[in-house]
């Protein structure tokens, strides 16, 4: 990123549902992947989109990244769940994931996130609470690993 770029919400797409369709073509082989990679077994490249579409799911572009965030009520506060990123992380990632969540009004974030994204995660305020771990039951028919 050159000097003179800041990150900003400005500086991020929010696609809203109604234009789905325009960036579909490009974004579904990165969330396919990100699927492979994070969510096999639970999601398809389908159900992502029927969830973009029925607003469960918020759609985020910036620069080669696709960002899903999932907005999550409880009883006492708000939560932006940054639920996955597809695509390539160019320098000023961590600098776009803040301007999403700190624009979402909500009162915490959290995020999904593989094993090599916490310590870069802990130096920027974010900290491990929970971990969760998978494991494929018999009969399921997804390729949960």
């Amino acid at each position: 990123m050159a000097a003179t770029e800041s990150v900003s919400i400005s500086t991020i797409i929010g696609v809203p549902r109604a234009d789905l369709a325009s960036h579909w073509r490009d974004i579904a082989p990165m969330i396919g992947r990100m699927i492979e990679r994070d969510w096999a077994g639970r999601y398809s490249v389908d159900s992502i989109r029927a969830g973009i579409e029925e607003g469960e799911l918020q759609l985020w572009r910036w620069r080669t990244s696709v960002i899903l965030t999932q907005l999550r009520e409880y009883p006492n506060g708000k939560e932006c769940l940054i639920f996955g990123v597809a695509g390539r992380l160019d320098p000023g990632w961590e600098e776009m994931i803040s301007a999403i969540i700190e624009s979402s009004g909500c009162d915490w974030a959290a995020a999904y996130a593989r094993p090599g994204f916490e310590p870069l995660l802990r130096g920027k305020g974010w900290r491990k609470r929970q971990v969760i771990m998978t494991r494929k039951i018999n009969g399921f028919a997804g390729q949960m690993q």
